[in-house]
């Protein structure tokens, strides 16, 4: 199984402002393909795992329920939508005009991780949140 990231943002000129998108989705992805090639399981050797990281506005990671299943392509895509606190929240958090208004997802159709800001910039608090509900969305569904 290979699994890759990628990164769509909710929240205007943020998207590689102060870290950069494509340095945290290669460390993630060796990280995790390093991880899913011990799995060893014959029928999803094949297939590839799209996590798609949200960036938005929220009170928790949000980690979908339901992975979308392309059998034919053997490919499966999980949406994560990473908060990002406002500036009045963090010296590193985004102005709250930046949000773009939008009706929020229903909390019920993911699994609910509380955030932890305590981290000195944006690039760090990014890469340890996606790994947070990378690996436990890896141990729920996709190992065990």
């Amino acid at each position: 199984m290979k699994c890759s990231v990628a990164h769509t943002s909710y929240i205007i000129k943020f998207l590689d402002i102060n870290f950069n998108a494509n340095e945290i989705s290669d460390r993630l992805e060796y990280e995790f393909n390093s991880l899913l090639e011990g799995v060893g399981d014959s029928r999803v050797l094949n297939w590839s795992i799209q996590f798609r990281l949200h960036y938005d506005r929220g009170e928790k990671i949000l980690i979908s329920t339901r992975l979308p299943s392309y059998k034919d392509l053997q490919y499966k895509k999980v949406t994560i939508i990473l908060p990002i606190p406002d500036d009045n929240t963090v010296s590193w958090g985004v102005r709250r005009e930046q949000y773009i208004v939008r009706a929020m997802p229903d909390p019920a159709k993911f699994i609910c991780l509380d955030l932890d800001f305590d981290y000195n910039n944006v690039s760090d608090y990014i890469e340890a949140l996606a790994r947070r509900a990378i690996f436990y969305r890896t141990q729920a569904r996709i190992l065990g």
